[in-house]
């Protein structure tokens, strides 16, 4: 989108703006009542040790293989190297 470096209140309200879902590596995204209180799709916080792309797409095919159906509904999803937390 061309918005690199824009401030955690902007992405939220190009989110809320289109309908769209924000994937993110900023654990500030990790607020939920911040997340609740927006009208956005959710929030897929990535949370990998390893930040190289193969590995990062391995997990997210991953989770998109087991969780598709998640992604109809608003959640914050925290994805981490064990763990996937949704809520």
């Amino acid at each position: 989108m061309g918005k690199g470096g824009i401030k955690n209140g902007e992405v939220y309200k190009i989110a809320e703006e289109n309908n769209m879902w924000i994937i993110t590596r900023d654990a500030d995204f990790q607020n939920y009542y911040k997340f609740i209180s927006h009208n956005i799709k959710g929030i897929i916080l990535i949370k990998l040790t390893l930040t190289k792309t193969p590995y990062l797409l391995k997990r997210m095919e991953s989770f998109l293989n087991k969780y598709e159906n998640k992604l109809s509904k608003k959640h914050l999803i925290i994805l981490e190297d064990e763990v996937i937390r949704i809520y």
